[in-house]
């Protein structure tokens, strides 16, 4: 993401741009995939901010919708761009923590049955998928 491109996210926002929000929101769109806050640390180099200062951002990100959190492995939150790829869910390697998005959404009937059946009204949803991917199967990993 160009600089320009930072500067109106936070402009949009109603947000100050500092060197690490623009760090921050510069390695979430670089990656393109969802990380933590520890590993969005890393990415944007220890020297450059404290991890307080990442979850500081993150939490401002989130409110602001700019991020959307997902929660994959009931520990951790993992953050990525809401305007990433559009609607899509993920892949969980429970075992090396791959992610890979999932484009497409097959969920109409669920919501219909929410709907219809049970009178809810649907806002969202989320799905996420855990399992072992290609690289932890071959090396014979298998659930706890």
């Amino acid at each position: 993401m160009r600089r320009n491109g930072l500067e109106s996210v936070f402009e949009k926002k109603g947000l100050y741009s500092t060197r690490e929000r623009r760090g921050t929101l510069k390695a979430l769109a670089d990656y393109g995939k969802p990380l933590t806050a520890k590993q969005l640390h890393e990415r944007i180099g220890r020297g450059s901010c404290d991890l307080a200062t990442v979850h500081r951002t993150l939490t401002h990100f989130e409110k602001a919708g700019i991020v959307r959190v997902i929660a994959l492995d009931g520990r951790s939150r993992w953050f990525e761009l809401k305007d990433h790829s559009g609607h899509h869910h993920h892949v969980f390697c429970t075992s090396c923590e791959r992610i890979e998005d999932v484009p497409m959404c097959r969920i109409a009937a669920f919501t219909r049955y929410a709907s219809e059946k049970l009178k809810f009204r649907i806002h969202s949803h989320s799905l996420e998928l855990f399992g072992f991917c290609p690289k932890c199967q071959k090396a014979g990993k298998s659930p706890r």
